[in-house]
């Protein structure tokens, strides 16, 4: 660069900070820059032109630091708290940013006003355009819906209401039906019994408590079953069947009707049931009623005993009273009493037999017991008029047999030993007395004599024979 180049142009000096200029020579003795200050003590103090021109604004320099922090300012005015309306409807002159929750839309919205409009906009982002539809995925599982629900949507519905879980009423029948394994209904009470109810109109009329409440006491005590009856009005009448938890024994609280057989467990097995017009009772023996006790009914009152033997004894079962046989035998322990006792262990009642074996007859002949006691007529000659018969007795007709409920006769024909039927007799006829004495004694249209009757006449008879022959004596 000239020098007259080094004149014309001025030179910022950034180590000093200054402005230096390149005077002209005579200012110095060799060209070099010089500051203002250097240069006015050469030239000397003249007065001050006029301001240059402004030059171009330089470049900003670096960020001061920070100054110290400022005071606070004055707090402002109270704001307006923030509320949500709810409502089926939006609430009346809303402000900018009301909310309201639509009770019966579910939907949030917030009061927007742009300078022009207001309007409630929901409080959620819209949803943007539907993208384009995807692949089709893999087959999902197959659900079988099983009875009771409806599938509709991808949503599964009770086709009918369902009962919670503590309470409820059904209003129809209740099926349990498994498709495996046991069909159970659980009652569980931790202190008190269970029970099932039956009502009507609200009011009990059976009750079936399992496990009627009584303390369990230890041994299998308590907690009986019952079945209880209530009245109209759903009173407590009485409990109709009790049954021991410990024993098993069932008590009933009236009378017993069976449509079948009752049959008890043991080792004769027997069975009481009803058959035609009898109440059998049957010790394991119903296909031939061989050993039965049949009872008949009004329509034909008649009861039956078929066994081999029968036996009656006492209460202790070691003494017997009575035994009746297969061969029509009675075997008796005491005495045998026909009708009502007279005196002692006698009766006035009859016995009707072919033959009576004994090996003593004894007659009932308590003058107390008789009256209008007199003496007999003479009965010689009514000795003499009855004159007794050698005979045989017929065989007697076969009775008809009896059916009994089995169609099987209960009384089989009667049979005599030929002995009996071939040997002959001495003895009466009752129709040859009725005809001497003029009296009779029937039973049922069969004849009948009074053997104790015969006795005394035989007896008055030879009294008058010793008179005679007294007499006779005594006149000789």
């Amino acid at each position: 660069m000239a020098d007259a180049d080094l004149r014309q142009w001025p030179l910022f000096d950034e180590a000093r900070g200054d402005m230096l200029l390149h005077p002209f020579y005579p200012l110095t003795a060799t060209p070099h820059y010089i500051t203002l200050d250097m240069m006015a003590a050469y030239i000397g103090a003249g007065t001050q032109g006029p301001p240059g021109p402004a030059g171009a604004d330089g470049a900003d320099g670096a960020p001061g630091p920070a100054g110290p922090a400022g005071a606070t300012g004055p707090t402002g005015p109270p704001g307006t708290a923030a509320t949500i309306a709810v409502g089926d409807t939006p609430p009346a002159s809303p402000l900018q940013g009301t909310a309201w929750w639509d009770s019966a839309g579910g939907q949030l919205y917030l009061w927007y006003d742009d300078g022009s409009s207001g309007q409630f906009v929901p409080a959620t982002n819209q949803p943007g355009p539907q993208g384009p539809v995807g692949p089709t995925g893999p087959a999902g599982q197959t659900w079988t819906v099983g009875s009771g629900l409806s599938l509709s949507s991808n949503t599964l519905s009770l086709t009918t209401p369902a009962l919670p879980l503590a309470g409820g009423t059904l209003g129809g029948a209740l099926t349990i039906a498994p498709a495996s394994g046991t069909a159970d209904v659980w009652l569980n009470s931790a202190t008190a019994g269970t029970r099932v109810l039956g009502l009507k109109a609200g009011a009990p009329r059976w009750v079936v408590n399992l496990g009627d409440g009584t303390t369990e006491s230890g041994s299998d005590a308590g907690s009986a079953l019952t079945v209880e009856r209530f009245s109209d009005a759903g009173a407590y009448l009485a409990a109709a069947l009790t049954i021991n938890r410990a024993t098993g024994n069932a008590t009933f609280g009236g009378s017993v009707t069976m449509a079948g057989a009752l049959a008890i467990s043991g080792s004769a097995n027997p069975q009481l049931y009803q058959s035609g017009n009898y109440s059998v009772l049957s010790a394991n023996d119903t296909a031939t009623l061989n050993r039965v006790i049949m009872v008949g009914n009004a329509a034909d009152p008649t009861n039956y005993y078929r066994n081999t033997t029968h036996s009656i004894a006492d209460q202790t079962g070691s003494n017997v009273l009575l035994t009746l046989t297969l061969a029509s035998q009675i075997f008796g322990g005491g005495g045998v009493v026909s009708g009502s006792p007279t005196g002692g262990a006698k009766g006035a009642g009859s016995i009707n037999a072919v033959t009576v074996y004994g090996n003593n007859v004894v007659l009932t002949s308590d003058a107390d017991l008789k009256r209008d006691i007199e003496a007999m007529p003479p009965c010689l000659g009514l000795v003499r008029a009855i004159e007794p018969k050698a005979y045989r007795w017929k065989p007697l007709p076969d009775p008809e047999p009896i059916e009994g409920p089995d169609g099987e006769p209960t009384r089989l024909a009667g049979e005599m030993s030929p002995d009996f039927t071939e040997r002959q007799n001495w003895g009466f006829i009752a129709q040859d007395v009725a005809k001497a004495t003029g009296a009779h004694r029937s039973d049922g249209g069969v004849e009948s004599l009074d053997v104790g009757g015969l006795i005394a006449t035989l007896w008055q008879a030879v009294r008058e024979l010793s008179a005679k022959v007294e007499a006779l004596e005594a006149a000789k």
